[in-house]
């Protein structure tokens, strides 16, 4: 951090060298206020992101974090905090591994395996991108959702098994699953999902948008199921774009998904 620079002794100094000091000073001030604006700004943006819990001891019970610089925080963060063990790499492997919910956008599959692996890299213990493959291609083959592109992926040359060339791959497949016709799809997801029960669960209706005809209900996010109290309109845990206007009669572009009972 740059110290206030002193103001200009301009005694027995000529015009030019006056017009010279007055420059540097200017200049040697707008850096030290910027400096301190800047630091000023990150010492609040780690206040307001970590929980007191982590950084309550430093904080004075007059003066708050005023007198605590952003280094400090830091300092206090890492040296307290910011080392794994063991036990933090096996608990990353382990929810490395942890099964697609699939009531979950297919994204969180990347994302979980991509913050997996920048932890165990931090961790000085790194996931290889042929470890990280295999347990995107295991969450997708154990939903039962992609048999066909599960095929296409294994047949495909050693060389192209890669983290975005799979990313890229499941999410077309997944595009094309969702323009499917309903009479078509596979029910094998929400067989899965009952076998493991983790279906959704929901509050009451008034107004469930239901088939009479078939007494099934529909949900934009899930697709049709039996549950009267599971519809587009009470779904507790929407998708991103989810349209509580969906039914059977117009899915809206949802879920085609049919559940068994």
């Amino acid at each position: 951090m740059p110290a206030m620079p002193a103001v200009p002794d301009y005694t027995g100094k000529t015009g030019p060298q006056i017009a010279n000091a007055k420059a540097d000073y200017a200049t040697a001030l707008q850096v030290y206020n910027t400096a301190h604006s800047l630091e000023k700004q990150l010492k609040n943006q780690i206040i307001k992101a970590v929980p007191r819990l982590f950084i309550g001891e430093l904080e004075h019970p007059a003066h708050g974090y005023a007198l605590v610089t952003t280094r400090e925080l830091l300092t206090h963060l890492m040296s307290n905090y910011g080392t794994l063990n063991a036990e933090d790499l096996q608990d990353n492997l382990n929810q490395l591994g942890k099964p697609w919910d699939l009531d979950m956008p297919i994204e969180t599959i990347f994302n979980n395996v991509a913050k997996c692996c920048l932890l165990a890299e931090e961790g000085g213990d790194p996931i290889t991108e042929q470890t990280a493959v295999r347990t995107i291609l295991q969450a997708f083959n154990n939903s039962n959702l992609f048999e066909h592109a599960v095929r296409e992926w294994r047949n495909k040359p050693e060389a192209e098994k890669t983290v975005k060339n799979i990313r890229t791959h499941f999410q077309e497949a997944n595009r094309m699953r969702l323009k499917d016709n309903p009479t078509k799809r596979s029910e094998k997801a929400f067989a899965t999902k009952e076998k493991a029960g983790t279906t959704p669960n929901a509050t009451q209706v008034t107004e469930p948008a239901v088939n009479a005809n078939q007494g099934r209900y529909y949900c934009w996010t899930h697709g049709g199921t039996y549950n009267k109290n599971h519809t587009s309109k009470t779904c507790t845990k929407k998708a991103e774009g989810h349209n509580c206007e969906a039914t059977f009669e117009n899915m809206l572009g949802g879920n085609n998904t049919l559940q068994r009972k």
